[in-house]
């Protein structure tokens, strides 16, 4: 499998990857793994920011480190 690599080598072009955003220290919220995607924001198309690849259209997230999506089982 593939190796975190920093947020700042990631694709820029709404290709969808793993994102890692570790947990925040003053708060109850957890580090998160998630299937993301960086892309337009829903309100301004010339904002972008790194949001769920699929499903929830307003959680957007702050993410340190990234990786390629694994490949699929073959069978």
């Amino acid at each position: 499998m593939s190796e975190w690599h920093p947020i700042e080598t990631a694709p820029r072009d709404g290709t969808v990857v793993l994102i890692y955003q570790p947990a925040d220290e003053g708060d109850d919220i957890p580090a998160v793994i998630q299937v993301a995607r960086y892309e337009a924001t829903y309100f301004d198309p010339n904002i972008f920011q790194w949001r769920e690849a699929e499903g929830e259209q307003y959680e957007t997230y702050s993410p340190t480190h990234w990786m390629p999506l694994p490949l699929p089982p073959t069978q």
